[in-house]
């Protein structure tokens, strides 16, 4: 098995869909709501929009990779796949972080925020449908380790690798559309702002290797400077100094 596990928050889905607008998650916030007023300017999701296209990404180079491993049966050694492994502890940890987050955080909050939040409710239950998913995906990537010619490792990678890009292709689609709008009209931000450093209360620093380059790969380079300036010193620190390393290793394991 890879050496380290995503997590200790292992979501567990359910087989049936929620009523509609039962309350999307915990009510208690760390901090004091303060609804965006007119006039006010909007909150930045440059990077959220940004995070959401890296994980799209991820997982579809994922599904990519388990295709040739299944269909093709491309060899793959136990080194590449070690080092699959870290890349997807990385992004498995980052996904389940990034929906908890707004479970916990950023669905309330716009609750509290919106006198006509729309209902996400759908959305908390697509998180926790998921789960399975990636939980499934992580048991092959083990396996993999295990036995990189492994027929039934292979198959459950490419199997739940392609039913995770599908499920955030369509999640990732209707969040936009739903809770972005909403977020712009109604929340400060200043509470944004403090939800997306919550977002990262739990990053393993050892992570940022991988997560700092990864979601700016597709940052065209004359945007680069103008992008990476709206995030902390630490990041743009680790991509000057990762981002080689990161781009070796990536196409070690993806080719």
């Amino acid at each position: 098995m890879p050496p380290t596990s995503p997590g200790p928050d292992q979501e567990q889905g359910s087989s049936e869909r929620p009523e509609q607008g039962l309350d999307p998650g915990p009510t208690g916030l760390p901090f004091p709501v303060r609804p965006r007023r007119p006039g006010d300017p909007e909150p930045d999701l440059e990077l959220y929009h940004l995070a959401h296209r890296a994980l799209l990404r991820e997982a579809g180079e994922l599904a990519d990779l388990g295709r040739k491993l299944a269909e093709e049966g491309i060899p793959y050694t136990t080194g590449q796949a070690r080092t699959l492994a870290v890349f997807a502890r990385v992004f498995v940890g980052d996904l389940r972080r990034h929906h908890r987050t707004e479970d916990e955080i950023g669905w309330p909050l716009l609750a509290a925020s919106a006198p006509d939040c729309p209902d996400l409710t759908p959305l908390t239950w697509e998180h926790a449908q998921a789960a399975p998913v990636i939980d499934a995906l992580w048991s092959a990537v083990g396996r993999l380790v295990d036995d990189p010619d492994s027929t039934s490792a292979r198959d459950d990678l490419a199997d739940n690798a392609h039913r995770l890009s599908q499920m955030l292709e369509t999640h990732i689609a209707e969040e936009e559309r739903v809770a972005f709008p909403a977020i712009r009209a109604h929340v400060s931000a200043e509470n944004f702002n403090q939800w997306d450093k919550l977002s990262d209360r739990d990053l393993p620093l050892r992570d940022l290797w991988v997560l700092v380059p990864s979601t700016v790969r597709s940052v065209d380079p004359a945007d680069l400077g103008r992008i990476t300036a709206k995030a902390p010193r630490l990041y743009r620190v680790a991509l000057r100094l990762f981002r080689g390393h990161y781009n070796r290793r990536h196409r070690l394991v993806f080719g």
